[in-house]
């Protein structure tokens, strides 16, 4: 990306941070290994082309005891991330990141309990750790742009706030399969990503018959084995005239709380009002958990004996392997908190409603719910409706959506693309340098990813101390 892009420098500091602070992540536990090391690729990849790449090797200095312990002592037991939002102003991002990491990386639910200190007391060093290092770098080197990876993970949250406090400018760039996208606000900001999918439905040069084409082979592989969350088995035993709520399995956007607002709360606080709104105008709720929801055993268990008092609801938790399109495609209509198959069902014009922020509201994809009046008065038009109106535009901005992801951005035009499991795809050669590495190499950093990711767990089980 660098390499393409003509407008960014032909010189760059290469920052590497995760195999040096004290929480790994991924990326730092598989390059930290044998031919894996020092970024060999980088390297291999920079000679190939006119980008001349410094591989500046992070220092770990040790962070300030004082702020330290003030940001501990304001980390409160709580049943809802946005109490972190307080840290952030100890130091900037600080809190979001937490809030993202712990939901994103560790699948805990909204919850901050005694038992997680040792690791946020970790997380937080880390985060420190880079924050200050890139402050310091900076500085040293008189940087003036940084080029970030996404910007929610710990440690990018932490340089990209580190260069806005000294007023460096960030570009953040984001993949879409074999195409990438580089902005000042990146993905999570939901309102300029949106405009962006509109203006490129808008000026895209391609016919309203290619454009369909391009959605219709996008949902097409939605609803297929290559979605690692699809499942196919049929369902017989549904009510004749139901609604459907699928639970949002994306916590991407978790921290980014500015630009996204939920008006009913948590989902969990929704979906009482949902259960509640359906009693009254009496039709039947689907539930359905998502598959990736990380949801624990009694997490679920907790749910099942709530909806046990009211026989109108039923609940397909995330370890059925019933098919949510199956139950989709013959649902009233489809309630979500911004699932994707929000979009799935307005390309197949079933009325959709969300009940927060999500990153296709704005698209004309699904109607927005802000009260309970107005979930009441969805449901009354959903379901005397056999096809409202709407639904035929609600189609067409999921198409917007659909031709962004298939073909929008620009092209990694130097580079061999392999497709692997849904969503990931792998460079095997850059300007006919290889990049993949062997099977075997690929393995011994899978195991070494492991084996890291297990002395972190039991260092914070072992360490683990109440505030």
């Amino acid at each position: 990306m660098l390499a393409d892009e003509e407008s960014l420098t032909e010189e760059c500091n290469f920052y590497f941070w995760s195999n040096r602070t004290l929480v790994p992540n991924r990326m730092g536990a598989n390059f930290s290994f044998g031919p894996l090391s020092d970024l060999a690729f980088v390297n291999r990849a920079s000679r190939s082309c006119n980008l001349v790449v410094f591989h500046r090797n992070f220092e770990t200095y040790p962070v300030d005891s004082e702020q330290f312990n003030d940001i501990l002592s304001n980390i409160t037991l709580s049943d809802n991330y946005i109490s972190l939002r307080l840290l952030n102003e100890f130091v900037p991002g600080l809190g979001s990141a937490l809030a993202n990491h712990l939901a994103s990386e560790r699948h805990l639910v909204n919850l901050i309990s005694s038992a997680q200190s040792s690791v946020l007391k970790q997380l937080v060093t880390s985060y420190l750790q880079v924050f200050q290092n890139v402050i310091r770098e900076i500085k040293k080197f008189s940087i003036t742009k940084a080029f970030i990876y996404n910007g929610r993970f710990l440690h990018e949250r932490a340089a990209w706030e580190a260069c806005k406090s000294l007023g460096v400018e960030v570009l953040l760039f984001e993949n879409t399969r074999e195409r990438y996208h580089i902005s000042k606000w990146g993905f999570h900001n939901r309102t300029q990503n949106q405009l962006r999918i509109q203006d490129y439905w808008n000026t895209a040069k391609y016919s309203l018959d290619e454009k369909l084409a391009f959605a219709e082979k996008y949902y097409g592989k939605l609803e297929s084995s290559e979605n690692t969350f699809f499942r196919a088995e049929p369902i017989f035993n549904l009510p004749e005239k139901f609604v459907t709520y699928f639970s949002n399995s994306d916590r991407e956007a978790l921290g980014f709380w500015e630009e996204w607002n939920q008006p009913f709360g948590n989902q969990s606080e929704a979906l009482k009002m949902l259960v509640d709104c359906t009693r009254k105008i009496g039709i039947s709720l689907i539930v359905r958990i998502h598959p990736n929801s990380g949801q624990s055993d009694s997490i679920q268990n907790e749910q099942l004996k709530l909806f046990q008092s009211h026989p109108h609801v039923k609940l397909f938790p995330a370890a059925s392997n019933v098919s949510s399109y199956d139950i989709m495609k013959r649902s009233c209509g489809i309630i979500t908190y911004g699932s994707t198959i929000g979009l799935e069902a307005a390309w197949n014009e079933i009325p959709c409603a969300v009940l927060a922020d999500c990153k296709y509201d704005e698209l004309g994809v699904a109607d927005k719910i802000l009260t309970k009046k107005d979930m009441l008065d969805w449901l009354e038009k959903s379901t005397k409706l056999a096809s409202p109106p709407h639904v035929k535009s609600q189609k067409m901005g999921a198409a917007s959506w659909a031709l962004f992801v298939e073909v929008g951005g620009e092209h990694l035009r130097n580079c061999e693309i392999v497709p692997g499991p849904w969503g990931a795809y792998q460079v095997r050669h850059y300007k006919n340098v290889r990049l993949a590495h062997s099977k075997f190499v690929t393995l011994i950093g899978l195991v070494n990813l492991k084996f890291k990711m297990l002395l972190f767990l039991l260092k914070s089980r072992l360490n683990c101390s109440n505030f």
